[in-house]
């Protein structure tokens, strides 16, 4: 918890926004795979989604440290330091969808899609509580 509260406010409503749209995606998933896509069950959309959003979880908490990390610097160290950054980001979604590929059997891939695009759904659901607080 002490970790949680050194993010900023704005990384905590998106990973608050993450853990609702899981639970949303959740539900609308029950109803999706059993009357319009049934490729596959239920475990492992569920399985897939969670992993899918804690990845997006793990890269709310990385850009929000290099953020942080990279104001405090020089203009070209900050601007090398966010290009490395993003990268590795960007490494962490190509891994993930790789293992998506690899243990499509255990994991869904439609769910595990799901929770990767879920970091982008949860800055607008940040973005509205945090002007809705004002």
């Amino acid at each position: 918890m002490m970790k949680f509260n050194k993010l900023t406010e704005t990384a905590q409503y998106m990973l608050y926004g993450i853990a609702g749209l899981f639970l949303v995606f959740l539900l609308l998933g029950i109803l999706i795979i059993q009357f319009v896509y049934p490729f596959e069950s239920l475990p492992d959309f569920a399985l897939g989604l969670f992993t899918g959003c804690l990845v997006s979880g793990i890269r709310i908490v990385l850009m929000d440290k290099s953020i942080n990390r990279a104001v405090e610097m020089e203009e070209k160290k900050a601007k090398n330091y966010n290009q490395l950054q993003f990268l590795i980001r960007y490494f962490i979604v190509i891994a993930y969808a790789v293992l998506l590929i690899v243990l499509h059997q255990y994991l869904g891939v439609f769910g595990g899609v799901l929770g990767l695009f879920c970091m982008q759904l949860a800055a607008y659901v940040a973005n509205f509580l945090l002007r809705r607080k004002q």
